[in-house]
């Protein structure tokens, strides 16, 4: 299981019925107004995750018989795009609706045609290419675009480079368009003995030679390492219209698989993303690191939030008015760690023995499981206690769902200082 959008109407009913058993608070409108401060901001970050997500869209620009087709066969994990090493599979860009149905997730793909193939050369034709690349990144407006380059041809590309780095330029200019872009150096496996995988520490500096070159091709002066314990991984540019150079062997077949630093690719890929495409990408991942540092960005959310609602004085200064904020979080951390979208998944976390109980369980009730976690001396929440004592059930919740460990949220809560 994993989040899936048509459950999100159905969650949010069931918080806003718990959220109409609170106690009298004077008048009709009073309440509205509680709940309006309580579950508003709530309401949007769902709406921000879950109900306004979409497919990210990537664009892959590079020759032909680089490894495009290879790339995002690796990325996703499964043959989806033609592979070809003596032809030209594309004369156009080419859209791939690429569907992940059993994670309830789909990315939109563009395979671009080759710039700069060695059949092109009439300026002319060359030039066509350009023009129709930079209207054809106009009109698609991709998240992140691929630029995949051959470990074989990149002292040749340096042409190329230029180019695209003008490309750039041009549609920053024309349209405020800065689109975000990943030089990706394929078939590094090929460099130096083919027979030695993964890279010994010839072919490594074989590899690095070729970033290097990279940089230095495209004047870069600033730069920093994706990972401090292992330059392979690849750099992060920082005054370039490339963001970073990361390498990568995409060769996968049903008997071998010798795909490398994919993993750092496609965790880079996440962090580049806008927030809308960020839920179907990392459910498409299905990768444990990348749901958890969602996870982890839900719930320093919902803390802000029930930070915002201790510190305004309210009717009932009472640790139920946090119950469904709560209880909306731990079923959203549910969902990324691939239970149903439920409130069914908070209730089987807060009550173990009546998991099944029927929605209408009361709130005080609920609230009483949430008192457990964290003992609350006395009625009144402060900001501070709210966000801490949220942001402990989430971590505590985290722990459960992700690890199955259980963790008490007050020692976890004390926390919460360092990690606001």
């Amino acid at each position: 299981m994993a989040i899936d959008r048509r459950r999100t109407d159905e969650l949010l009913h069931g918080i806003e019925e718990l959220f109409d058993k609170l106690p009298d608070l004077g008048s009709p409108f009073v309440k509205d107004e509680v709940k309006r401060l309580v579950l508003g901001p709530a309401l949007e970050e769902i709406k921000k995750l879950i109900s306004g997500s979409r497919p990210p869209c990537l664009y892959l620009v590079g020759r032909s018989g680089d490894g495009k087709s290879s790339l995002l066969n690796a990325l996703v994990g499964r043959e989806v795009a033609e592979v070809s090493h003596v032809r030209r599979c594309q004369t156009e860009s080419e859209r791939y609706y690429i569907d992940f149905p059993e994670v309830y997730a789909s990315w939109d793909v563009y395979d671009s045609r080759g710039i700069f193939d060695p059949d092109l050369t009439d300026e002319q034709t060359e030039q066509d290419a350009l023009a129709f690349l930079e209207e054809d990144l106009i009109a698609k407006q991709p998240d992140v675009i691929l630029h995949v380059v051959s470990a074989q041809s990149v002292r040749n590309l340096q042409q190329d480079l230029l180019a695209f780095s003008r490309l750039s330029q041009n549609l920053k200019r024309r349209t405020g368009f800065s689109p975000k872009t990943l030089l990706v150096l394929t078939k590094v496996d090929l460099l130096g003995d083919r027979e030695v995988w993964p890279p010994d520490a010839t072919k490594a500096g074989l590899i690095l030679d070729l970033i290097d070159y990279l940089q230095s091709a495209l004047r870069i002066e600033q730069t920093e390492l994706l990972d401090v314990n292992n330059r392979l991984r690849g750099v992060r540019m920082l005054d370039s219209e490339y963001l970073a150079i990361i390498p990568v062997c995409c060769y996968m077949s049903p008997l071998r698989d010798d795909r490398w630093n994919i993993d750092w690719l496609q965790e880079y890929i996440g962090a580049v993303l806008p927030e809308a495409a960020q839920l179907d990408y990392v459910q498409s991942q299905k990768r444990k690191d990348l749901l958890l540092k969602l996870s982890s960005s839900i719930i320093k959310r919902f803390a802000a939030i029930a930070g915002g609602i201790g510190a305004i004085p309210i009717p009932v200064p009472d640790i139920t008015l946090l119950t469904p904020l709560q209880l909306l979080m731990i079923s959203i951390i549910g969902g990324l760690s691939c239970r149903p979208l439920s409130l069914e998944s908070a209730k089987a976390y807060l009550l173990p023995a009546g998991g099944n109980m029927a929605l209408a369980v009361g709130l005080r009730n609920l609230s009483r499981q949430l008192i457990k976690l964290i003992p609350i001396g006395g009625s009144a929440i402060s900001g501070t206690l709210a966000a801490s004592s949220t942001w402990g059930i989430g971590k505590a919740a985290e722990a459960y769902f992700f690890f199955g460990k259980k963790l008490k949220a007050e020692d976890l809560a004390a926390e919460y200082k360092n990690e606001a």
